[in-house]
This record gives C-alpha cells, structure tokens and sequence, in this order.
C-alpha cells in the first residue's frame, strides 16, 4: 500500500501555496525584481504578488500560467520544485 504525501501543515495549513509562494519568490529574486516589476510583466496588481508570495492565496491556472509568462519559461518549468 502506498501512502500519499501530505499536503497540510500541523496546523491544517495547505502547503501548496506556500511552496508556490516561495518559488515566485527566489525567481524573483534571482532577476532582482520588485513585487511591482513582477506584477506589470504578469498582468497582476502588487499586492496579489505579496499574497502569492506569502502563500495566502490558491492561486488558479490562469495566474499560474500569466506568472511562468512573466518569467519566460514554461508552466512546468516554472512548477518545477513546487
């Protein structure tokens, strides 16, 4: 039998967002961007890119795939680790 990986944290908390979060972090970082370069090249306003990034937010495909745009690379690059 195979166990699956879980996906919450002790406290309920899904760890998905977070991972995303802190992966739109480090790209950003690597390209020192500002949240705000980050959310003109994604079509998004400032603070969602804070909320992404702090792990708040499920984010939905659509800005996933505006976000893997906005680095130039493929969605499953831009999952890669996540």
């Amino acid at each position: 039998m195979e166990m699956a990986m879980t996906m919450v944290t002790d406290s309920g908390q899904n760890v998905l967002p977070i991972r995303l979060g802190n992966r739109v972090r480090v790209l950003r970082a690597q390209r020192q961007w500002s949240q705000e370069v980050l959310a003109e090249l994604a079509g998004m306003h400032r603070n969602y890119i804070g909320h992404v990034e702090r792990g708040e937010l499920n984010v939905s495909f659509e800005k996933v795939y505006r976000l893997a745009n906005a680095f130039e690379m493929s969605i499953g690059q831009f999952l890669e680790g996540v």
